[in-house]
């Protein structure tokens, strides 16, 4: 059976609109079927399943009987982590072939973060030992419909796309077409289809087109990229979207991207449709157009300056990703402060931003195709709290260990202060356990996360992409973002400090997930937790906990803590001491109708172990 991702987008619905065409059976995967009921019901003997690529535990069950499928994720910071979660599920699934869309010029050295990051997306794909097809289109025809709006107001548009540069635009149908082959014809695995349309037009003679469907004439003027971007922010656009845009104009207008294919010619044995088919078809829609609202992209004025510092952060793990180790002067101020992890960093150093860049270039160093995915944003007031993953394969020996060729990930968490638009402070944390013993420099100890994937393969991307920042989660309330900072100080205070493992009912969802590190591990399930924090409040009585910060956005809340325990039982072979232990540590919690349903952290675990003897850490 044929599954399809990113069903209820335009190109998705033309999907499944020309699959139910075949008779083949297939289904799609969305994370709301009911809205997908109302929307796509009327399509005859479909199938529809939930799952979220986003939470990877709901993959397993939609991919069930699944042998081909179409992999199409939304367009945010998130892509990569959630391609790669499907990715993984349908491996583990079975699944024999996966069409991807990508995006013409995918490439890991190229310009745009957009790019950059379908490259790592492909390779990924091209490394599972699925049988791979990626479909790389052109800018649509479809994009031309937002441009009606601007030509109503001024009788013109403009963008930071050179007038001179014509592009090979393509119509979302005949994506669709190209996609419903390779799911339903043999032939097309191991293969990268460029997709255009039939002709290269410039946006001077997109607007002369768009005129004579109109019936009045209409401009285009070219605008330089940062004024551009400044006229999209004051219309209320993300940051993220904006830089999206400027930033794919900005290589566009290189030339680079302007030659017409004929790939789809080949797969089809037709022509592709023209812009002039396009504008017949669509011409009482450009006429009259419904009214159409910024929602999609506009945050009002109390969101952009945290989607401003969202955006830096993204920009931040991109840059040093390609190896520019300049962008952390750009970021970060000169006189940052380092709390918790910082390789390179001796306890003497008031220069920090230099002993973080060395330490980022160490692990360069013994990680060579270190790649740093950016897996959720939580903004607040002058923070950012950041989840991350780090995957890397070791090439040097280190402590005397020789390199195990390992491929590995680990996990890291950060919150970011900035002060005028750069970070002057951050407090982070990372699964170091995890990574050393990835390494080969520490032995299995405790639960958790696996020391390397047995069967990763080198990754052949040396450093690619992260688009910049997206919303997250549903938009809330402000009292429902105080009644969900609620909801973790319960946790703290009554589950943790006063033991009451009892109330964690009140608060949490039976099918809790906990994504942890290596030390502790990960518990699955409410009752799970429960009798984990039980047999820890045996071994390590909590005295005190504080929480230093929380940052809530959406459905998320990023908190810093201390925790001060008492070693009372025997661990690990340390005969209890009596002695009181700090424990540092960043979580994100996702609160749903009031209830946690899943939690990830990251603490100095290492240092626990200093504290007790194990380790001979300097902090």
């Amino acid at each position: 059976m044929i599954l399809v991702t990113g069903a209820t987008g335009n190109i998705g619905r033309e999907l499944v609109t020309q699959l139910a065409q075949t008779g083949k059976p297939f289904g799609v995967m969305v994370r709301n079927a009911a809205k997908a009921q109302a929307m796509l019901g009327s399509i005859p003997n479909l199938r529809i399943v939930e799952g979220d690529v986003s939470k990877s535990q709901t993959l397993a069950a939609a991919l069930e009987g699944v042998d081909r499928a179409f992999l199409l994720t939304p367009s945010d910071f998130r892509q990569v982590d959630q391609q790669g979660n499907f990715i993984n599920a349908a491996k583990a699934a079975g699944v024999k072939h996966i069409v991807k869309l990508s995006v013409v010029g995918a490439a890991p050295d190229a310009p745009t973060q957009l790019m950059r990051w379908h490259a790592q997306s492909e390779i990924e794909l091209e490394q599972s030992g699925i049988a791979w097809t990626h479909l790389r289109p052109h800018v649509f025809y479809q994009y031309w419909f937002q441009l009606v709006y601007p030509i109503n107001s001024t009788g013109g548009f403009y963008a930071s796309l050179a007038a001179n540069v014509a592009l090979p635009a393509i119509d979302i149908r005949d994506i669709a077409t190209v996609a419903v082959r390779c799911l339903t014809e043999p032939g097309h695995e191991g293969k990268v289809y460029r997709l255009t349309g039939p002709e290269a037009l410039t946006n001077v003679q997109v607007a002369e087109k768009i005129g004579k469907v109109m019936g009045k004439n209409v401009t285009y003027s070219y605008v330089p990229p940062e004024q551009t971007k400044a006229g999209m922010m004051q219309m209320g656009m993300q940051p993220w979207f904006v830089d999206f845009v400027v930033g794919m104009d900005e290589a566009y207008s290189t030339g680079r991207y302007s030659e017409v294919t004929y790939d789809f010619y080949k797969i089809t044995g037709r022509q592709p449709i023209s812009a002039e088919q396009f504008f017949s078809d669509f011409g009482g829609f450009i006429k009259n157009p419904p009214q159409f609202e910024l929602s999609a992209f506009a945050t009002g004025a109390p969101q952009v300056n945290t989607e401003e510092l969202k955006a830096k952060i993204i920009r931040l793990y991109d840059e040093l990703n390609r190896n520019n180790f300049d962008v952390l002067y750009e970021i970060m101020d000169p006189h940052f402060t380092a709390h918790g992890e910082t390789m390179g960093l001796d306890p003497s150093d008031k220069d920090h931003l230099t002993a973080v860049a060395r330490g980022i270039q160490w692990a360069k160093w013994v990680f060579p195709d270190l790649y740093v995915s950016v897996n959720d944003l939580v903004a607040e007031g002058d923070k950012v709290a950041a989840r991350l993953t780090w995957r890397g394969t070791v090439t040097q020996e280190v402590y005397g260990v020789p390199p195990n060729g390992q491929t590995i990930e680990w996990t890291g968490m950060a919150i970011n202060r900035f002060e005028n638009g750069k970070i002057v402070e951050r407090w982070f944390n990372s699964d170091e356990m995890g990574m050393m013993r990835g390494m080969g420099l520490l032995p299995p100890m405790g639960g958790g996360a696996p020391a390397a994937a047995a069967d990763a393969q080198p990754t052949a991307v040396p450093q690619t992409d992260l688009p910049a920042s997206s919303p997250v989660g549903p938009q809330v309330s402000d009292s429902e973002l105080e009644g969900n900072k609620a909801v973790v100080r319960f946790f703290y205070e009554h589950v943790f400090t006063e033991g009451h493992v009892e109330k964690l009912k009140d608060i949490m969802d039976e099918n809790f997930e906990d994504h942890g590190e290596a030390l502790f591990g990960s518990a699955h399930g409410r009752a799970m937790l429960e009798g984990g924090i039980a047999y820890m409040s045996k071994m390590f009585p909590v005295k005190a906990v504080q929480v230093m910060d929380m940052v809530a956005e959406g459905d998320l809340v990023g908190v810093r803590g201390v925790m001060t325990l008492v070693h009372s039982a025997d661990w690990l072979g340390r005969a209890p001491t009596g002695k009181e232990l700090k424990w540092n540590g960043l979580s994100i919690f996702r609160i749903k109708e009031g209830k946690i349903v899943a939690r990830w952290f990251n603490s100095d675990s290492l240092y626990i172990l200093e504290q007790m003897g194990y380790w001979p850490v300097n902090k």
